[in-house]
């Protein structure tokens, strides 16, 4: 990447032309955050979002010890993308709500000290408007530190024919994967296939056993953060390969960030992974595969088509006009199994390429 200009301005708002086009990379550092009601609330926070763009992530990060996530996000227009519902004292009641989803944890607040959001959440809504834009964001629980940071990394128009997405893999030693490697050659290649159907190239920079033997029955997310804060490249996604988790209720299981980042200065938390239970013999290659598409999906910024039984909000639905409110399986993105030709819409790929991690 060509940088041909960077201006440093205050509170430590850095933004990046590249190649005369607009881009952007701005980091506001120690915005503070006071209690409101039954939260952790940061005051309102002003960042300037520049022409041209198709996209944008906002990364925000905050105290280990807590969920942190966006919990209002106005344009320059007034227009809310994430609203509490509240000014006031928040309570559980109050949980934000993103423009084109209703979901108790609105800016994929994965794992605790970190969330990710990608606006906009849906291709629909059209490219972000350029201006002055306010943001407020929420802390689950009292944090150890009083004060939050906000990383915001910018898409342009020009980067949106940008198809390539780097993976690194990870294998915990002693499990199915690694005793199994022919068969994860042969998942990892299925899978770069499934993503060539939509003109993504997925490339794999390494495949590396962890240093560490990780125990049967992960506790989640937690475990999994700490490897990956600690194992984490900032230049690719990194996938783990695990065995089992605590409560693991499927041959296979699989966890992702919503909206996970790459190139971020700093080290994060963030991770696509998938769990092998006792039968996972039982699952054929190519299922297997169709699950790290899936949680690569979430990675990219997909949600479920649709999730029962949030607690206090009941179903939930990604709202993507061309995806089904009945799980059948034919979506990549359906929760559990999938058939064995399942697919992304229209509305996902689009989606997908509004992600700004791809190169």
């Amino acid at each position: 990447m060509n940088l041909m200009m960077a201006i440093v301005l205050n509170f430590s708002l850095c933004f990046l032309i590249e190649n005369a086009h607009a881009s952007l990379y701005q980091k506001i550092k120690n915005i503070p955050i006071t209690q409101s009601g039954s939260f952790w609330v940061s005051e309102w926070t002003e960042f300037y979002v520049p022409d041209g763009l198709i996209s944008f992530q906002l990364l925000s990060f905050g105290s280990s010890n807590t969920f942190v996530q966006v919990t209002d996000l106005v344009g320059p227009d007034g227009q809310y993308y994430v609203k509490s519902g509240s000014d006031l004292n928040l309570n559980y009641y109050s949980q934000p709500v993103l423009q084109n989803v209703i979901s108790l944890n609105r800016s994929e607040a994965v794992v605790k000290g970190m969330s990710s959001l990608i606006v906009p959440n849906n291709p629909e809504l059209g490219a972000p408007k350029p201006g002055k834009w306010r943001i407020r964001l929420l802390s689950q629980s009292e944090p150890i530190s009083k004060f939050n940071q906000l990383v915001i990394v910018g898409k342009s128009k020009d980067d949106v024919k940008k198809n390539k997405l780097k993976i690194r893999v990870w294998i915990s030693p002693e499990t199915y994967w690694a005793v199994n490697s022919d068969q994860v050659s042969r998942m990892l290649k299925i899978t770069q296939s499934d993503f060539g159907k939509i003109g993504i190239n997925l490339e794999i920079l390494s495949v590396t056993n962890l240093p560490v033997i990780t125990p049967q029955g992960m506790n989640l997310p937690e475990d999994m953060s700490n490897i990956a804060i600690q194992q984490n490249f900032s230049d690719a996604v990194n996938v783990y390969l695990m065995p089992s988790m605590e409560f693991q209720n499927k041959v296979i299981n699989g966890l992702a960030c919503l909206g996970g980042p790459t190139k971020v200065v700093q080290s994060h938390p963030c991770f696509v992974s998938m769990y092998a239970g006792e039968n996972v013999t039982t699952i054929s290659i190519q299922s297997l595969s169709k699950i790290l598409v899936h949680e690569l999906g979430h990675y990219l910024g997909l949600f479920h088509t649709k999730d029962d039984g949030y607690f206090l909000i009941g179903n939930v639905f990604d709202k993507l006009n061309d995806t089904p409110t009945i799980v059948s399986g034919q979506n990549l993105m359906d929760p559990g199994l999938h058939n064995e030709d399942p697919s992304f819409s229209a509305e996902q790929i689009k989606m997908i390429y509004l992600s700004p991690i791809l190169e």
